[in-house]
Parts: structure tokens; C-alpha cells; sequence
């Protein structure tokens, strides 16, 4: 069983009014970035947060 957390850039989401549907849906659909997990392969989404400050890298 995969364990999964969702962050997501406060800003971001602020600028574009993203409520992170998307993300849920490709996750349960296994599309885009989590389409590394097999369909039979159960996915626990165990955090969800906004991070308070836009990440610069590094």
C-alpha cells in the first residue's frame, strides 16, 4: 500500500484558485505524476497541506 501527502504551494493555489481536485482525481485515476502506482495497488492519501510559502528549490 502506497502512503501519499499532497503539498501544495499557498500561493499558487491563491493565484489560480486551485482547490487540488485535479491532484485528488489523477491520483485515484492514477494519471500523471501518480501514474507510477499500479491500479491494483491500494493508495492511502495520508496528508493533505498548503505550504505557507512559495519553494524556491534547493
Amino acid at each position: 500500500m502506497a502512503r501519499i501527502g499532497i503539498i501544495t504551494c499557498s500561493n499558487c493555489a491563491q493565484e489560480t484558485n486551485c482547490s487540488s481536485v485535479v491532484c485528488l482525481a489523477d491520483m485515484r485515476k492514477r494519471r500523471g505524476f501518480f501514474d507510477c502506482y499500479p491500479k491494483e495497488e491500494s493508495v492511502d492519501l495520508v496528508g493533505f497541506d498548503l505550504s505557507p510559502k512559495k519553494w524556491t528549490g534547493g
